[in-house]
């Protein structure tokens, strides 16, 4: 699978090119487009998306077709590590900030200024 992203969010099965999944403005705002997107590295069904304007991130779990907004302020990007316990969020203001994925919890932020 990949993703591709502005004002629309689509995930394409890159076996035959298609459009699995796509999200419009009922999960991203008129007024916003998504700045960064990353997938959980376990071959799950989690990606997370970061939004331009407001910053907002949602992780998202693709096969119960259900979001989760994390709590940040203003969002620049976000990574989940390599085994996909941790998920890391920059901000504007120069926090990092690490999430457990499981508990949906802040384990660890950094000031990175």
């Amino acid at each position: 699978m990949l993703a591709t992203c502005s004002n629309i969010l689509q995930i394409w099965d890159s076996q035959n090119y298609s459009v699995v999944k796509e999200f419009g403005h009922d999960h991203v705002p008129s007024t916003d487009i998504i700045k960064s997107i990353d997938w959980k590295k376990d071959n799950s069904n989690y990606l997370v998306f970061t939004y331009k304007q407001t910053g907002r991130v949602q992780l998202y779990d693709l096969q119960k077709n259900k979001s989760v907004e994390l709590s940040t302020t203003k969002a620049q990007c976000c990574s989940f590590s390599t085994s996909g316990k941790y998920l890391s969020i920059t901000d504007e203001d120069c926090h990092a900030q690490i999430w457990d994925v499981n508990s949906g919890r802040i384990a660890q932020t950094f000031n990175v200024s």
